[in-house]
């Protein structure tokens, strides 16, 4: 094991402060367990725990076809998938923290969020050494602001399945004027035509030449990107449900570098 992996070892078990490392790591606390380090903080789940019951593939016949074996990093195989647990749904408050961001030589953005020399553990934010340099600047302070972005807002799979439903969450708990924006130029054609469809007007937002703001009164939503209730909500708005369908599309992966199917022509037959 090396020198750092201990030491980030030793952070996360002994919640040492942040300087014994020189701000390499700090404890990551999951957002259901941060009022036991931040009294003023509250944590309350929208949705509880359940299981998804997912339905097998349409040329998948029994649950026992699937594959058993998981992939390495994953938490679970495509068997387990029908009987997944999806985890809750909440809206978290932690007054005073603070929201980091480092940018990749990419463009990536990338977000943490702090407070005492912790960092909370939730998807799409995360603290790391990159996010240094950032702290250190002067914050603006902004009074209010609901945060539901993530890393890979950009892409748009992971836009719809996991951000759309944030928003739709924050709108149905009535904040939807809190909701915490980059600039403009940091979006997509696709993502302004949404917020142009729920009738957002971003009033909260995160300047490109700033990388350091201190929340005073700041909302974490969060929304299992499949459990699907929320995104069938903007589906919903977005469609019209009295208009039958009169074609289908099919997007080929059969040229791209990544992420190939071994059975595209049984694929397309099946969904053509």
């Amino acid at each position: 094991m090396s020198y750092n992996s201990l030491l980030n070892r030793l952070v996360q078990k002994f919640t040492l402060p942040p300087w014994i490392s020189a701000w390499r790591y700090l404890k990551c606390v999951e957002p259901n367990k941060w009022s036991h380090f931040d009294k003023n903080s509250t944590y309350r789940e929208i949705t509880s725990e359940e299981v998804m019951s997912y339905p097998l593939p349409k040329n998948i016949s029994e649950r026992d076809l699937l594959i058993k074996e998981r992939a390495d990093g994953l938490s679970h195989s495509f068997y387990d998938v029908p009987f997944l647990k999806s985890p809750p749904s909440y809206i978290l408050t932690i007054p005073n923290c603070e929201l980091i961001r480092y940018q990749s030589e990419w463009g990536g953005d990338f977000y943490a969020i702090i407070k005492n020399g912790k960092t909370i553990s939730a998807p799409g934010v995360g603290y790391s050494a990159n996010h240094r340099k950032s702290r250190c600047s002067s914050p603006r302070t902004i009074k209010k602001g609901v945060w539901f972005l993530g890393t890979w807002y950009k892409n748009y799979y992971l836009w719809h399945t996991s951000y759309i439903p944030r928003i739709m969450l924050a709108i149905e708990q009535g904040l939807r004027d809190y909701l915490v924006f980059p600039d403009e130029e940091r979006f997509k054609s696709f993502q302004k035509f949404a917020f142009q469809s729920l009738g957002l007007s971003p009033k909260v937002i995160l300047n490109s030449s700033e990388s350091h703001w201190h929340f005073e009164e700041p909302t974490i939503v969060y929304d299992y990107p499949y459990r699907g209730t929320q995104l069938q909500k903007f589906r919903d708005q977005m469609t019209q449900p009295d208009v039958t369908a009169f074609r289908k599309v099919f997007i080929s992966r059969q040229k791209a570098q990544w992420r190939k199917l071994v059975n595209h022509d049984a694929v397309q037959a099946l969904l053509i």
